[in-house]
């Protein structure tokens, strides 16, 4: 799912219906996605400025229980996408800041 919504959003390839299809897979199947799953949906939905609360209220929460196993892109990756979109998401960037500070 990540890996749609990441050629979509990629440039040269701008296709905002298609990130926006797999949503409702990408909520089902959160629980079995990573971190840099994870990061790649945030980042998409952020390329293309579309707000999803629900989707990246699940991408938040299942970050925060992976976070000690994000790498320093999939880190950067998840905040960028937050600060894009403006939401002001306390937990998760403290978490992120906090992890990013121990390596």
């Amino acid at each position: 799912i990540a890996n749609i919504a990441w050629t979509c959003a990629t440039p040269g390839r701008r296709d905002a219906p298609a990130t926006v299809a797999p949503r409702a897979e990408a909520l089902r199947k959160r629980r079995e996605a990573g971190p840099q799953e994870l990061g790649t949906m945030a980042w998409s939905y952020a390329t293309f400025g579309l707000l999803d609360d629900p989707l990246l209220q699940a991408i938040s929460e299942e970050a925060l229980s992976k976070i000690h196993a994000f790498s320093a892109q999939n880190l950067t990756n998840t905040a960028w996408a937050f600060a894009t979109l403006g939401l002001r998401d306390e937990p998760l960037m403290e978490a992120i800041a906090a992890a990013a500070i121990k390596r």
